[in-house]
Protein backbone atom coordinates (compact mmCIF):
# COMPACT_ATOMS: atom_id res chain seq x y z
CA UNK A 1 0.00 0.00 0.00
CA UNK A 2 1.19 3.29 -1.11
CA UNK A 3 0.23 6.81 -0.33
CA UNK A 4 -0.44 9.35 2.64
CA UNK A 5 -2.36 7.55 5.84
CA UNK A 6 -5.23 9.60 5.44
CA UNK A 7 -5.89 8.02 2.38
CA UNK A 8 -5.45 3.96 3.73
CA UNK A 9 -6.95 4.65 7.06
CA UNK A 10 -10.26 5.30 7.89
CA UNK A 11 -12.00 7.27 10.62
CA UNK A 12 -13.64 4.88 13.74
CA UNK A 13 -17.24 5.54 15.01
CA UNK A 14 -15.86 7.56 17.62
CA UNK A 15 -14.35 10.21 15.75
CA UNK A 16 -17.26 10.76 13.19
CA UNK A 17 -19.68 10.80 16.19
CA UNK A 18 -17.56 13.45 18.07
CA UNK A 19 -16.91 15.67 14.46
CA UNK A 20 -20.78 15.65 13.86
CA UNK A 21 -21.69 16.27 17.34
CA UNK A 22 -19.43 19.36 16.71
CA UNK A 23 -21.83 19.89 13.50
CA UNK A 24 -24.83 19.62 14.93
CA UNK A 25 -24.47 21.64 17.63
CA UNK A 26 -23.92 24.54 15.43
CA UNK A 27 -26.60 23.48 13.35
CA UNK A 28 -28.97 24.16 16.08
CA UNK A 29 -27.26 27.12 17.53
CA UNK A 30 -26.59 28.24 20.70
CA UNK A 31 -29.57 29.96 22.08
CA UNK A 32 -30.97 26.46 21.75
CA UNK A 33 -28.21 24.80 23.04
CA UNK A 34 -28.67 23.11 26.81
CA UNK A 35 -27.21 19.92 28.41
CA UNK A 36 -29.93 18.14 28.02
CA UNK A 37 -30.08 18.68 23.63
CA UNK A 38 -26.21 17.87 23.49
CA UNK A 39 -27.11 14.59 25.17
CA UNK A 40 -30.33 13.71 22.67
CA UNK A 41 -27.88 14.75 19.93
CA UNK A 42 -25.16 12.14 21.50
CA UNK A 43 -27.66 9.84 22.09
CA UNK A 44 -28.90 9.72 18.45
CA UNK A 45 -25.32 9.80 16.82
CA UNK A 46 -24.96 6.23 18.83
CA UNK A 47 -27.84 5.05 17.68
CA UNK A 48 -27.26 5.49 13.65
CA UNK A 49 -23.30 5.43 14.56
CA UNK A 50 -22.65 2.21 17.11
CA UNK A 51 -19.21 1.36 18.32
CA UNK A 52 -17.64 -0.64 15.94
CA UNK A 53 -19.24 0.93 13.08
CA UNK A 54 -16.89 1.46 9.54
CA UNK A 55 -17.64 2.48 6.23
CA UNK A 56 -17.04 6.16 6.30
CA UNK A 57 -14.45 5.67 3.81
CA UNK A 58 -10.85 7.47 4.04
CA UNK A 59 -9.95 10.35 6.26
CA UNK A 60 -9.79 12.57 3.22
CA UNK A 61 -13.31 10.84 2.03
CA UNK A 62 -14.49 11.66 5.22
CA UNK A 63 -13.53 15.13 5.28
CA UNK A 64 -14.40 15.94 1.24
CA UNK A 65 -18.03 14.53 1.50
CA UNK A 66 -19.11 14.03 5.00
CA UNK A 67 -21.60 10.88 6.22
CA UNK A 68 -23.55 9.27 3.42
CA UNK A 69 -26.64 11.32 2.53
CA UNK A 70 -28.79 8.58 3.68
CA UNK A 71 -27.41 8.39 7.18
CA UNK A 72 -27.28 12.08 7.48
CA UNK A 73 -30.83 12.24 6.65
CA UNK A 74 -32.09 9.98 8.80
CA UNK A 75 -30.55 11.31 11.41
CA UNK A 76 -31.97 14.79 10.80
CA UNK A 77 -35.35 13.15 10.72
CA UNK A 78 -34.68 11.61 14.36
CA UNK A 79 -33.18 14.88 16.06
CA UNK A 80 -35.75 16.95 14.28
CA UNK A 81 -38.62 14.57 15.72
CA UNK A 82 -37.46 14.83 18.99
CA UNK A 83 -36.55 18.41 19.58
CA UNK A 84 -40.30 18.96 18.51
CA UNK A 85 -41.53 15.87 20.99
CA UNK A 86 -39.65 18.25 23.51
CA UNK A 87 -41.44 21.50 22.34
CA UNK A 88 -44.29 20.15 22.40
CA UNK A 89 -44.26 18.53 25.92
CA UNK A 90 -42.84 21.74 27.40
CA UNK A 91 -45.61 24.04 25.73
CA UNK A 92 -47.88 21.38 27.71
CA UNK A 93 -46.24 21.61 31.09
CA UNK A 94 -46.61 25.76 30.67
CA UNK A 95 -49.84 26.19 29.68
CA UNK A 96 -51.60 23.05 32.01
CA UNK A 97 -49.43 22.28 34.75
CA UNK A 98 -47.38 25.58 35.88
CA UNK A 99 -50.83 27.67 36.85
CA UNK A 100 -51.38 24.49 38.87
CA UNK A 101 -48.37 24.97 40.84
CA UNK A 102 -48.49 28.27 41.17
CA UNK A 103 -52.17 28.10 42.47
CA UNK A 104 -51.62 25.31 45.28
CA UNK A 105 -48.50 27.51 46.11
CA UNK A 106 -49.90 30.82 46.03
CA UNK A 107 -53.53 29.84 47.33
CA UNK A 108 -54.82 31.19 50.78
CA UNK A 109 -52.59 28.75 53.45
CA UNK A 110 -50.54 27.71 50.43
CA UNK A 111 -46.37 27.09 51.23
CA UNK A 112 -45.44 30.39 49.01
CA UNK A 113 -48.81 32.50 50.79
CA UNK A 114 -47.54 31.35 54.38
CA UNK A 115 -44.04 32.76 53.53
CA UNK A 116 -44.84 35.90 52.05
CA UNK A 117 -47.23 37.02 55.08
CA UNK A 118 -44.78 35.80 57.21
CA UNK A 119 -41.62 37.66 56.20
CA UNK A 120 -43.49 41.09 54.70
CA UNK A 121 -46.16 43.28 56.10
CA UNK A 122 -48.57 42.54 53.68
CA UNK A 123 -51.89 41.08 55.01
CA UNK A 124 -50.74 42.77 58.83
CA UNK A 125 -53.22 45.40 60.56
CA UNK A 126 -50.78 47.15 62.53
CA UNK A 127 -47.32 48.52 61.99
CA UNK A 128 -45.45 48.14 65.20
CA UNK A 129 -44.09 51.59 66.76
CA UNK A 130 -40.83 50.74 66.19
CA UNK A 131 -41.60 51.57 62.72
CA UNK A 132 -43.07 54.54 62.57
Amino acid sequence: MSGPWYEREQPDADYVRKHQLGLWKLKVGRNQLSESTIELIEHILLIYNPDGTTGFGSYRGYASFGLDKRLSESIYRALTSKLHARTLAMKKLRRYFAPLVVHHLYKPQGISYKNVKKNTNIGKEKLSKKLI
